[in-house]
């Protein structure tokens, strides 16, 4: 407000806001991962080589180099370890703000608080995935899109396999067949889980405030003190924020940050929320320097809300072991004679045992979901024939 005194001097001064303004900030949680293909090979010494499976004449889908394992063939699985990123976008306040701010709820929207939190969703998220494993799955439909869809079963020592209809009931249960779990000794060639090693944690800060002019500025920096006392850049003007946001900022900023702004405010509402609890552009009064147009002289001054981003990155993998393991004979289509041996097969792949609506954690009291991990690991199909390593080629 401009304040004329009876001299006929003028001087701008600041009013304080009639209302209590208030936000409810969001909080957002995200695993990032990306599939690659294959991200488990399968790798054998012993891939069938016999005429009657690797001949293309009879056009079946088992015929390609490195494709076919007998029953009682050894094999041996790897991975390339997987980078999986467990971030958190949460509203914390500091300073200024802090101090005029009344905190309601269960959380104290600290900078100490916020740490705590991003710590323990990540260490139940690293749990759950150092509990995971590789599963093993056969279909007897053997142009099945993957062996665990429609009709695949998945195998294990003593497992139920009367599916297969092949005469067998129970899969084998000698320690050679299988991964298994519950195998804590690293350096073990038939551990079923998976390695989970993590790194340090990324920190990324960024402080929204506003002037009495009307101006809407933002700062972001990886540490906090750089925020809290840095000057920022205007992201909005006194007559921008109230109609189409996003669009204001891409006509207004370079694409890039105008995407980065958007992007975090679509996971946290930060900026719509803050421009919803200030009063702006209110009052009649040209007589103020940057209200000489309009009037609308009153715009709300704020110190600010700062959004910490935390990322920490986990490597997920078998890591530089090996796990060796034996085909069980009795996965092997039913073979009526010699004259029928090859002329049937299953199809088999491993993938993860975890399924996308298991729980992965919680973040403050929700739970946390990974949609498509159970193929975070997934190998190459592989067809089992009615042979086993024993049958001459």
């Amino acid at each position: 407000l401009t304040n004329s005194s009876a001299g006929g001097s003028k001087k701008d001064v600041y009013v304080l806001g009639e209302y209590e303004r208030v936000m409810l900030p969001n909080d957002y949680v995200e695993i990032e991962w990306k599939k690659e293909q294959e991200s488990l090979q399968i790798d054998s010494q012993m891939w069938a080589l016999d005429n009657i499976l690797t001949s293309k004449s009879d056009k079946k889908a088992w015929t390609d180099t490195n494709q076919v394992l007998k029953g009682g063939a050894t094999y041996q699985l790897t991975t390339r370890n997987q980078k999986i990123k467990l971030n958190t976008y949460q509203t914390i306040l500091t300073g200024e703000s802090r101090d005029i701010s009344t905190i309601k709820g269960d959380y104290d929207l600290s900078i100490k608080q916020a740490t705590d939190e991003h710590k323990k969703f990540v260490k139940e998220a690293i749990n759950t995935l150092d509990s995971m494993e590789l599963a093993q799955y056969v279909n007897t439909n053997v142009n099945a899109e993957f062996a665990w869809a429609d009709g695949g079963i998945k195998v294990y020592s003593g497992a139920n396999i009367k599916d297969l209809k092949n005469g067998s009931t129970k899969a084998s249960t000698d320690n050679k067949y299988y991964l298994h779990s519950n195998v804590n000794k690293h350096g073990d060639m038939s551990r079923a889980d998976l390695d989970v090693k993590e790194h340090e944690t990324e920190y990324k800060f960024y402080r929204f405030y506003s002037d009495t002019s009307g101006n809407i500025y933002m700062v972001r920096s990886s540490k906090l003190e750089d925020v809290e006392k840095g000057e920022g850049i205007i992201l909005l003007t006194k007559s921008q924020g109230e109609t189409d946001l996003y669009k204001e900022l891409m006509e207004e900023h370079e694409e890039i940050l105008a995407n980065e702004i958007i992007e975090l405010d679509k996971r946290t509402s930060a900026l719509t929320k803050l421009l919803a609890a200030l009063e702006r552009n209110t009052g009649n009064d040209k007589t103020a320097s940057w209200a000489k147009e309009d009037g609308k002289w009153y715009n709300e001054a704020f110190n600010g809300i700062i959004v910490v981003i935390q990322k920490t990155t986990v490597e997920v993998g078998l890591g530089n072991e090996i796990r060796t393991t034996v085909l069980d004979p009795k996965l092997i289509p039913k073979t009526n004679n010699k004259n029928d041996m090859g002329s049937e097969a299953f199809v088999s792949q491993y993938k993860m045992d975890f399924t996308e609506d298991t729980k992965m954690c919680t973040f403050k009291g929700q739970e946390v979901f990974m949609k498509g991990i159970e193929q975070l690991f997934s190998s190459k199909k592989f067809y089992i024939p009615n042979m086993t390593v024993q049958d001459g080629r």
